[in-house]
This record gives C-alpha cells, structure tokens and sequence, in this order.
C-alpha cells in the first residue's frame, strides 16, 4: 500500500465512525425527548412522580431533572451540529455547563 493507499482508508474509516455516532445521536435525541415529556404528562400510578406531585418538596427535584434533561438535549444538539460540520454556536460551552449554573441558582 502507499501512504496515499492508507490515507485515504484511514478517512474512510474515520468518516464511517463520525456517520455512524451521527446517525445514533440522530435517532436517540427524539426518542429520548418523547420519553421524557410523555413521562413527565402522564407519571405511572404510584411511581416517584405521581407522588411527587402532591408535594411541592419532591417536585422541586422533579423539576430541576426537567431543566439538566434540556441542557443535555442541547448539548447533543451541539455534538450534532458539530458533525454536520456547522460553525460552534456561541452558546456552546453554556451548554456543557448549564445544568449546573442552573442547579446553583
């Protein structure tokens, strides 16, 4: 093989791999998103949340979860734009801290 054989196998390989965690983010994001807010509508009888809705204290911890789930959901948005090769979007390290800037306040 020549070096430029094994370059360009090299990129090959590495554009299958960044395909490959695009298309899991891709299809994992709206998947995890309908889950949380289904969830979040319609709690189980007797789950956590079911609970935690008739008392403010628990809820509170319910509702900080719903807030860290969106930042993450931000922050695979990123990840995705990312490999589409798109500019970094100014908010993009407030993504990667904002749960706990949140949580802080």
């Amino acid at each position: 093989m020549t070096g430029n054989t094994t370059t360009q196998a090299a990129d090959a390989a590495d554009n299958a791999a960044v395909n490959a965690a695009y298309n899991h983010l891709h299809n994992l994001l709206p998947i995890a998103t309908g889950l949380y807010f289904d969830c979040d509508a319609h709690p189980a009888e007797g789950s956590e949340l079911a609970e935690a809705r008739e008392d403010a204290d628990r809820f509170v911890a319910h509702s900080l979860a719903g807030v860290l789930f969106q930042a993450s959901e931000d922050h695979h948005l990123l990840a995705l734009g990312t490999f589409l090769a798109m500019p970094i979007p100014r908010y993009a390290l407030y993504t990667a801290i904002r749960g706990a800037i949140e949580a802080a306040a």
